[in-house]
C-alpha cells in the first residue's frame, strides 16, 4: 500500500458547546422543575394516544335516557350548539360555554409557587349569567355530557365548569368522581382557599322538591365527557357510545400552562410596559426565548478563540486487489492521527504549528 501524508492545519471554534450549555441553563425552568403538575403534563399526550382513558365505559353502548327528564350536552360553540340540537333530538338540551368558564384572575398571589402552587379561579363577568343557566339546566338534567374541544383546553373547560356545577349544589352520581378528581387519581393543582373555593366536592346540597337523603332520594346526575373531531350525526352518536371521565392528566398540563402563563406574564409585563408602551404583554414563550436569545449572544460576545491543529493523511490503495485484479472506482480514504507514542491525543492536544510540524516530520 502507497500512501501520502499531508498536514492540515485548521482554526475551530468551540463556541458550539458553549452555546449549548447555555440552552440548558434556564433559571425559570430550573424554578418550576419541582412542580409535580408539569411532571405529569409531560406523559399526558402520550398517555391519550396509548391508552384508554380513564373511566371509560367497558362497551360501546348509546346512553339510556332517564325518563321525564332530558340530557344535558354541553359544547363550546353556539353555533356548533345549533348543529348539534338537531342531531340529538328533545331527549337533550344543548348548551354552549362560549370559551372559557373559569379563568385564573390577573391580581397578586392568584398563583402561590410557595404554597404548592395552588391557584385561584373565577368566572369571567362576562361568562356569569351564560355559567350560570347551563348550571340551572344541569340541576334538572338526566345527565351531562360535556363535549368540549379534544384537547387540554377543552378538558379543563369541562373540568371548571364540572367544579361550579359542584359548588352550585348540583347532586352528582358516584361516575362524577373520576371527572372532579376526587379519587385523588391525578395531581390536579389545590384551589386557593381565598378564591372561595373547596379543594375537597362539596356535601350534595338538597334542593327544593328534591327527596330527602337516604331512602327515595334521587341518586344524582350522571356526568361523562365525549368528544368528536367532525360535527356529524355518526361521530356525535359514536362519541355518546364511547363516553368517559374527565382526562384529569390533561386538566393538569393545562392548569401548569396557566400558571407558567401567570408567573412569566404577570412578572414581565410591567417591565415591558414601561420600556415599551406599545407593547401589550410578555408570554412564557416569548419572554423565555429572548433570554435563550441574550445568554447565547452573551456567550459568543465572551467567547475566546483557541487554535488547534490537526494532522490528517490523506491514503489511497494499491492499484491491484486480491488475485492480482485491477481495482476501480477507489478514491482512497483520509485517517487523523489520533495517538502518538502511545499516548491519545485530544482535541486540543497540538496547540502550535511548531508541534504540528515536528508531527508531520516524524510521520514521514
Amino acid at each position: 500500500m502507497t500512501g501520502l501524508l499531508l498536514l492540515t492545519l485548521s482554526m475551530r471554534s468551540t463556541m458550539g458547546l458553549s452555546a449549548l450549555r447555555a440552552t440548558a441553563r434556564v433559571p425559570l425552568a430550573g424554578r418550576l422543575a419541582g412542580v409535580r403538575m408539569v411532571a405529569v403534563a409531560a406523559g399526558a399526550k402520550k398517555a391519550m394516544k396509548e391508552a384508554k382513558p380513564a373511566g371509560a365505559v367497558a362497551e360501546a353502548k348509546a346512553p339510556v335516557p332517564v325518563p321525564g327528564k332530558r340530557s344535558l350536552f354541553v359544547v363550546e360553540s353556539p353555533s356548533k350548539a345549533k348543529t348539534l340540537a338537531q342531531y340529538l333530538g328533545d331527549e337533550y338540551l344543548v348548551l354552549a360555554t362560549k370559551g372559557h368558564v373559569r379563568v385564573v384572575p390577573t391580581v397578586t398571589g392568584a398563583v402561590a409557587p410557595d404554597d404548592d402552587y395552588a391557584m385561584a379561579f373565577e368566572v369571567p363577568p362576562r361568562q356569569k349569567e351564560n355559567v350560570a343557566a347551563i348550571v340551572r339546566a344541569a340541576h334538572d338534567a338526566g345527565a351531562v355530557y360535556l363535549a368540549m374541544d379534544p384537547d387540554r383546553e377543552g378538558e379543563a373547560i369541562a373540568w371548571h365548569l364540572l367544579r361550579e356545577m359542584e359548588n352550585a349544589g348540583v347532586r352528582f352520581a358516584p361516575s362524577a368522581a373520576a371527572s372532579l378528581g376526587a379519587d385523588g387519581a391525578c395531581d390536579v393543582a389545590r384551589e386557593l382557599e381565598s378564591a372561595g373555593r373547596a379543594n375537597t366536592p362539596k356535601r350534595p346540597v338538597k334542593r327544593k322538591g328534591s327527596a330527602a337523603a337516604g331512602e327515595g332520594a334521587d341518586a344524582g346526575v350522571d356526568v361523562w365527557r365525549v368528544s368528536f373531531n367532525s360535527v356529524s350525526r355518526e361521530a356525535v352518536h359514536d362519541a355518546l357510545a364511547a363516553r368517559r371521565a374527565v382526562d384529569l392528566n390533561l386538566v393538569a398540563a393545562q392548569q401548569a400552562r396557566q400558571a407558567l402563563d401567570y408567573l412569566v406574564g404577570f412578572t414581565l409585563s410591567p417591565v415591558l410596559w414601561r420600556r415599551m408602551p406599545a407593547a401589550r404583554s410578555a408570554g412564557r414563550v416569548q419572554s423565555v426565548a429572548l433570554r435563550l436569545v441574550a445568554e447565547r449572544e452573551t456567550d459568543i460576545e465572551r467567547f475566546v478563540p483557541v487554535p488547534f491543529w490537526d494532522v490528517t493523511a490523506h491514503l489511497a490503495r494499491s492499484e491491484q486487489g486480491k488475485g492480482g485484479k485491477a481495482r476501480t472506482g477507489d478514491a482512497g480514504f483520509a485517517a487523523r492521527l489520533c495517538a502518538l507514542d502511545g499516548v491519545n491525543l485530544g482535541k486540543l492536544s497540538v496547540r502550535n504549528e511548531a508541534d504540528a510540524e515536528a508531527i508531520r516530520e516524524e510521520a514521514l
